[in-house]
């Protein structure tokens, strides 16, 4: 049977590359179309390479007919109908009889406006004769309402890649529903002649500060962590980018919030310019990795680097229960105000750095060993 990936957002999300690079070696790329919602940013970025790639979204200009309709629709009913029906008219005209449709954007439920546009799509592959699959997802357990149940209950087979997630579907009563770790886990490292000696790598993101309880207090425990890393230790600071899209930016988050200290020569930026297996070899060479961003945080627990994540969502803070178990001080939950400092937690981790190598060096391998066989439940929809 055909397979055919879609609710890729594109490569300038480096999450969303390593999500269908890996799926691609997970399941195979043989009989396998990748429909992008940015057919561009998945050029510039290869890997049109290693897999047959299509358009999922029709390209609106700015000011067209087709604009202003879509505009006029909205105001007079207060409905993204018509956006839904022209953006995503590529997508809905696909063939999906005896095809395996694999819904590839694993957080899109946690967006306020999006659980409409999915179930749409999931009722087209459904009526169509395909089988749909929605794969690795991640989904705040308030969100789960009747009409989100009655929506999941359509797919054929749900891969919920953290226990959160997997426990409410459950209590929810869907039962098709199986737990596997983030596909980009698997993720393999391409090697770059970059080499960051005693580094701490650290991920910023927008919405971390967007979704925080206090962002003054959230961007005054990062000065904090700035500052002590700089005065009390000899390590260098590495910020990693891994989302570039026009009001979305990661490097943007790092120049408008933490300007004077990239007078510093021992903090630096790394360039947007890499892929995300580059960017995963170089986060695998920092000692230390705090982030915000959680496919930047998959890359370093993946690769055994001690790990702070600095979590806004049920993904991020989910994956991190689930690795650290009960270890909450390697977990910044920006949605509150309590709890142990950034600076703390660092310290923490700092402290305890050999420790935690050792047990990730011992835990991850079997967590990546499990991520692998995710692939062979879509197998059974093959043969």
């Amino acid at each position: 049977m055909n397979k055919i990936l879609y609710c890729h957002g594109g490569s300038g999300n480096k999450g969303c590359e390593a999500i269908v690079r890996s799926t691609l070696n997970i399941l195979g790329t043989q009989n396998t179309t990748v429909l992008s919602n940015n057919l561009q940013e998945d050029l510039e970025a290869g890997l049109d390479q290693i897999c047959s790639f299509g358009k999922a979204t029709f390209e609106i200009k700015r000011h067209s007919l087709i604009d202003w309709m879509i505009k006029g629709w909205y105001f007079l009913f207060k409905s993204q109908f018509l956006t839904y029906h022209i953006l995503y008219h590529p997508l809905e005209k696909v063939n999906w009889k005896n095809a395996i449709a694999v819904s590839v954007g694993g957080d899109n439920y946690c967006y306020d406006g999006s659980a409409p546009l999915l179930s749409r799509f999931n009722k087209n592959i459904k009526r169509k004769g395909g089988i749909s699959i929605l794969w690795g997802c991640s989904i705040e357990p308030w969100r789960i309402d009747r009409r989100l149940i009655n929506d999941l209950r359509r797919y054929d087979l749900i891969t919920a890649r953290e226990s959160i997630t997997y426990n409410a579907l459950k209590k929810a009563g869907i039962k098709h529903v199986y737990l596997y770790p983030d596909p980009a886990f698997t993720l393999p490292v391409q090697p770059v002649d970059f080499n960051p000696q005693d580094t701490i790598g650290i991920n910023l993101s927008p919405y971390m500060l967007a979704n925080a309880a206090t962002a003054k207090q959230i961007k005054n425990e990062l000065y904090d962590l700035l500052d002590w890393i700089l005065q009390k230790t000899e390590l260098h600071i590495l910020f990693i980018s891994h989302v570039e899209k026009p009001g979305n930016s990661d490097i943007e988050t790092v120049l408008q919030n933490c300007e004077p200290y990239l007078k510093n020569p021992r903090i630096n930026i790394l360039p947007s310019e890499y892929n995300c297996m580059e960017t995963k070899d170089i986060i695998s060479k920092c000692r230390f990795f705090i982030g915000a961003r959680t496919h930047a945080t998959i890359a370093a627990y993946s690769t055994g680097v001690p790990t702070l994540v600095v979590g806004y969502s049920v993904k991020a803070l989910g994956i991190a229960k689930d690795i650290w178990g009960e270890k909450d001080n390697l977990i910044v939950d920006t949605r509150t105000a309590k709890g142990p400092s950034l600076l703390d937690k660092f310290k923490y981790m700092y402290k305890h750095e050999h420790e935690l190598r050792d047990y990730l060096k011992e835990f991850i391998p079997g967590y990546i060993a499990h991520a692998w066989k995710a692939g062979d439940l879509v197998q059974n929809y093959e043969s």
